[in-house]
């Protein structure tokens, strides 16, 4: 090969700068070449000179000559440059805004979510027996799987409402106008779409919150005229919620909404492109006619709110996760509630029962899309200022007052209504001895199985399975019929019950028999509970204090109290002694509770006056152990108690 060669950018000595200069470069094993300074206006050679690239025959600069290659290559099979140059150089009127962000904030969020919701599908089964408990896997035993949900589901939240930023933005600029009118259809469509894809991710957990709160929407759907029995058939897979049931939701919100996505955002970006960004409509021509390149202005704003976005989302995945309820359980109803951009619905359908449900369900929802869609066809006026467009303005902000207002008016009530908060609590107890049984792990039989194989669960299911819950109170559910079993057997229950027995057995043949012992103080009700628990031979928490049990004992035996005496009425020493009141010798022991419970009217308990059946003849020793499981457990949960 001959000698290298190159053409610098320099002017001639004592002449003008010719028009253009050339740098061509050849090649030299040793970087060595020849400077060439060529006048092209007048083609004659001026002056050569030798000269060495600066790093040339380096490692760093071969490694730099075979990206530049490959990426030539790249540019000249996909012309890749050139898209770029397009999007970078992509004209922003007025300049770059942060009003702007939101359309490429929302489409980075959509992404995300694409790629923690494929995260997620990796570990998930979509079947009822096995969705609670690969969920639950994710929760507790996938690395950074509690992190990946906690992301996936507050992202859903934030995709709904940065698409309702992003709409109030473009209706706000009257970006809805022509020649935009279907960009904005399908902006609204994209909308409807991020809702379904809310309302179907929510059964998928199969946990008792989206069980039941999803009946509603297909009850919803169900009410349609004509078609809605046919629908709600088909999306539920049955006539009841089952496997099909969560099947087809999973098959809707990993393959066909997905699909309906990318089709949608790609035809409103294509539309984007084609008509460009719509400027605030409070600037001078003049300054609307000056135009940014989007790249860095707007660019870098995009990517500031993307990355803000994303910490965000790490911070409420990591410390607010994503919730968890109990298996689904279609024998245990539940107090459901929908998502937060759902709660308008869920109030709205409050204000209209029976046979006008559909105007809560179909009507005035439909309405509200149909104004949505025909909005740039009702609005022609080419202005764009908000009081050209003050009726429409008033139409706007009067739908979004509505949802707002109506969805305060849920959350109001809601956290005035006992019997919700009750429930909650309640479910919060089967949340917990879920995952405590869960970490033991899950019979292939489903979660529902890890009730069925653990004693006080299975109590529990039989207090109400058996109808005990319609006579008995316990955390403020149930009937009043019979004594409150909040913290039965508990040193709390004992004191409660000696300082108003009437708030126990009020409403039985037993009511006003029993003396109330609030005279003798708290110090002598808490000696003499401390006795009662004792009693059981039963481990408590915290243990038994010898010394008051004790001084309790003493008192129930010697104590000559005003109200009477404990063993006037009660025995305490001889199990089949029959007294005035029911034998508490060995009260709390699992033997005093099953004799109890196979025979509330033996001799030694209440006799004749007692209200409650003969359990024996209703329940085999196995219901009546497990059952007795569950009221000492209740023990473990004791909480204050008074009328």
């Amino acid at each position: 090969m001959g000698r290298r060669e190159g053409t610098l950018l320099l002017p001639l000595p004592r002449e003008p700068l010719p028009p253009r200069w050339d740098a061509d470069r050849g090649a030299s094993p040793a970087g060595h070449g020849l400077a060439r300074i060529q006048d092209r206006s007048q083609g004659c050679l001026r002056e050569v000179r030798s000269f060495r690239h600066r790093n040339e025959g380096t490692a760093g600069h071969r490694g730099m000559k075979a990206i530049a290659r490959l990426l030539d290559l790249l540019d000249d099979r996909t012309g890749f440059r050139g898209g770029w140059r397009r999007i970078a150089e992509e004209p922003i009127p007025g300049g770059s805004r942060w009003a702007f962000v939101f359309g490429s904030a929302l489409l980075s969020l959509l992404l995300l979510q694409g790629v923690t919701g494929v995260l997620l599908a990796m570990s998930y089964a979509p079947s009822a027996t096995d969705a609670w408990s690969s969920v639950f896997y994710i929760e507790t035993k996938l690395a950074a799987g509690a992190l990946i949900r906690g992301m996936h589901h507050h992202g859903a939240s934030l995709v709904v409402l940065l698409a309702l930023l992003h709409g109030m933005q473009t209706f706000l600029f009257g970006a809805y106008k022509r020649p935009r009118e279907f960009n904005w259809i399908v902006g609204v469509f994209l909308f409807l779409v991020i809702l379904a894809f809310g309302l179907t991710g929510y059964l998928l957990p199969w946990d008792q919150k989206g069980y039941w709160a999803t009946q509603v929407a297909t009850r919803i759907v169900g009410s349609l005229p004509w078609v809605g029995k046919g629908m709600q058939w088909i999306v539920q897979g049955g006539s009841g919620y089952g496997n099909l049931t969560l099947t087809r939701f999973y098959a809707i919100h990993v393959f066909l909404l997905p699909l309906l996505l990318v089709v949608l955002v790609t035809l409103h970006l294509f539309l984007f492109r084609r008509h460009g960004v719509t400027p605030s409509w409070r600037l001078s021509a003049e300054a609307a006619a000056r135009s940014e390149p989007f790249f860095p202005g707007q660019a870098w704003k995009d990517l500031v709110a993307a990355t803000l976005i994303l910490v965000v989302l790490l911070l409420l995945g990591a410390y607010r996760g994503a919730p968890l309820t109990s298996p689904a359980d279609p024998s245990r109803p539940f107090e459901a509630r929908p998502e937060w951009y759902f709660l308008f619905l869920f109030q709205l359908l409050k204000f209209f029962e029976g046979p006008y449900q559909i105007i809560a369900t179909v009507v005035l929802p439909g309405l509200a899309i149909l104004l949505l869609l025909a909005l740039p066809f009702l609005d022609r006026s080419p202005e764009r200022s908000l009081t050209a467009r003050r009726t429409w303005c008033y139409a706007m902000g009067a739908l979004l007052l509505g949802v707002i207002v109506l969805s305060l008016l849920a959350r109001l009530e809601d956290a005035g209504n006992k019997r919700f908060l009750l429930a909650a609590e309640e479910e919060a107890r089967f949340t917990k001895a879920a995952f405590h049984l869960a970490e033991m792990g899950v019979p292939p039989q489903g979660p529902l199985a890890l009730y069925e194989n653990d004693p006080i669960m299975r109590g529990r299911r039989l207090f109400r399975e058996r109808n005990c819950i319609g006579c008995h109170r316990i955390h403020g559910i149930g009937g009043t019929q019979g004594p409150e079993l909040t913290g039965y057997l508990s040193r709390a229950w004992f004191i409660a019950f000696l300082e108003d027995p009437d708030h126990f057995f009020g409403n039985t043949p037993s009511a006003g028999i029993m003396p109330s012992f609030r005279s003798i103080g708290r110090k002598r009700l808490e000696r003499i509970a401390e006795a009662l628990v004792a009693l059981s031979d039963e481990p408590v928490t915290p243990p038994i204090d010898p010394v008051k049990a004790k001084q309790g004992r003493h008192l129930i035996e010697n104590g000559d109290l005003e109200p009477g005496d404990c063993t006037e009425c009660h025995l305490f020493d001889d199990p089949e002694g029959v007294g005035i009141g029911p034998n508490l010798t060995g009260i709390g022991t699992r033997q005093w509770l099953r004799r109890f419970i196979e025979n509330p009217g033996d001799p030694v308990f209440f006799g004749d006056t007692s209200a409650m059946p003969p359990f024996a003849d209703y329940m085999n020793p196995r219901d009546i152990e497990d059952l007795v499981s569950y009221l000492l457990h209740l023990r473990a949960e004791a909480t204050p108690l008074g009328p």
